[in-house]
């Protein structure tokens, strides 16, 4: 069976569907906006409010849940073609356009830190729901 590039098996067996894609890129467009010049939003920061705000998307099956975990965490150096962080990539994307998030390295400036960013996105006001704890990872169980 062969990839589908959208983080899974094609046919969404084992992996991520298209159905699963296009529910990520549902949560992204009700989170964020699009809005350049927007204040700066960490790529650790912009997946932790995923986390955080739509567990039931973040926790979709795809491969990768190291790298799930560690997306979370600042300075965190994931592969670039890691399935997990290429599900998620391909997702914002697809819904904002093909905006990718800017990754300095070297030399830094005031205006370009280090790291992964945006400042073209914006988190959109939530409509008041149930209090959701935020996401904690669970240790893998024993068999």
């Amino acid at each position: 069976m062969g990839s589908d590039r959208s983080g899974g098996v094609a046919g969404g067996e084992g992996g991520s569907s298209d159905t699963h894609q296009a529910a990520r890129v549902e949560t992204l467009k009700r989170l964020f906006e699009r809005r350049a010049g927007s204040p700066r939003i960490w790529r650790h920061d912009f997946y932790r409010h995923i986390a955080d705000s739509a567990q039931d998307v973040w926790m979709l099956d795809v491969p990768g849940t190291k790298s799930r975990l560690k997306l979370l965490e600042k300075g965190a150096n994931i592969r670039h073609d890691d399935p997990f962080v290429f599900t998620w990539k391909t997702a914002v994307a697809k819904a904002f356009d093909g905006l990718e998030f800017e990754h300095v390295v070297g030399k830094e400036t005031k205006t370009k830190p280090r790291g992964w960013w945006t400042t073209d996105l914006a988190m959109t006001p939530q409509a008041p729901q149930a209090p959701q704890a935020p996401y904690a990872p669970q240790a893998p169980q024993a068999p």
